[in-house]
Order: structure tokens, then sequence, then C-alpha cells
């Protein structure tokens, strides 16, 4: 086998091996800060000795289902937002709240709760070049923002890096793309190199919706 032979063979299984070696290591790492965090606070409150490991982990799987069936109750609900409103209040800590708190919104919400309600091909005026985003304000009744008519707010994800643009964009420059938000935003942030579904292909439409 030849140099080039064996530079490629440890290409392809660097391809294979470096996705599946860091989803497990972010999955470990997640479970073991669980673990790390609840742990520590079980063996304060637990007799000396009544600890046992992965404790801390099960605890925190069970807080976590426990609140998002708590959110179902009215009451729970209104204490939550008055706690927000708290922290809403103090400079910095309102300013990270607000950025996780939408971050995992964006990802929770299905359907037409979705903040991201429809992937857009952005076709460049004057040109054939386009741009893949995201439609995430339709209406902007609520904001004091004033926009031309027709124009919706479209979010321009960056290629492997967290971050994007914001544009107001008249809806005659939007196409439909006819993907899933997973799929959307896989094959914008990984530049179009993902892997293809086997359920078939992305397709695009004429005009927005």
């Amino acid at each position: 086998m030849n140099p080039s032979n064996i530079l490629k063979t440890f290409l392809s299984g660097l391809a294979i091996s470096l996705p599946i070696v860091v989803t497990i290591a972010v999955i470990v790492w997640l479970f073991v800060a669980a673990e790390s965090v609840m742990g520590s606070a079980l063996q304060l409150v637990l007799p000396q000795g009544a600890y046992i490991t992965g404790m801390g982990l099960v605890t925190g799987l069970v807080l976590i289902f426990g609140v998002g069936l708590a959110t179902r109750v009215l009451l729970f609900q209104s204490l939550v937002d008055a706690f927000e409103k708290l922290l809403n209040r103090i400079p910095l800590v309102k300013t990270l709240y607000g950025a996780a708190r939408d971050l995992m919104d964006l990802f929770s919400r299905q359907g037409q709760d979705a903040k991201f309600s429809k992937m857009v091909a952005v076709a460049w005026p004057g040109g054939p070049l386009r741009l893949f985003g995201f439609i995430t304000v339709e209406d902007f009744s609520r904001l004091d923002i004033e926009v031309a008519e027709g124009e919706v707010a479209v979010y321009l994800p960056l290629s492997y890096q967290i971050g994007g643009y914001m544009a107001l964009i008249p809806r005659q420059y939007l196409e439909p793309v006819d993907m899933s938000l997973e799929e959307g935003m896989r094959f914008v942030v990984t530049a179009g190199m993902s892997r293809p579904q086997p359920h078939g292909t992305a397709k695009t439409e004429n005009t927005a919706s």
C-alpha cells in the first residue's frame, strides 16, 4: 500500500470515528457534570455513606422531568413568571438568562409555535447568489419596530460557527425550502456537507407563502 492510499484510509477512518468520539465525549461530559453537581448536593443532605455513585445523575433527571410536569400547573407557571421578572431586573443576569432561555425555546417548540417557522432561500437582488436562512418574525405588531410592508425577519446562520445575522427582507426575495428545522440547520451549519437524509432530498418552490 503506497503512502497516498495509507493517508486516504486513515482520513476515511478519521471521518467515521471522530464524530462518534466527539458525540460520546459530549454526552459523557454532560453526565459527569450532572453527577458532580447533584452528587455534591446530595452528599450534604444524606447520611454519611448513604450516597452511591450515580444517584446525582438520576436525581438530576428526575428533577428535570418533575419541572416539566410542574409547568402544566398554573400556579407553578405563575411562580416561574414571577422569578423570571425578578431575574430580568438584574442587568448582567437578565442578559445571560434571556439568551439561555431563548436558545432552549428555539429547539423545544414545535409546529406553529416554533421560533424558526420556515426555512427559506434568500435571492440576492440582481444576481444568482442565494443565502439560506430561517424566518423568525412575521408579525411585528408586538414589537416597537417600524418595518416596510411585506418585510419579515430572517436569521442567516454562519456555517461551522455559533452565530449569524438577522435581516429584515421583503418576501419577494424569499423562496421557501422544503426542509425541517433539524435538516435545515444541519445543512447550513455544515456548509452543505452533511449526509443526505434517507427519506428524500430538499426542494424549493418559486414564492414564499
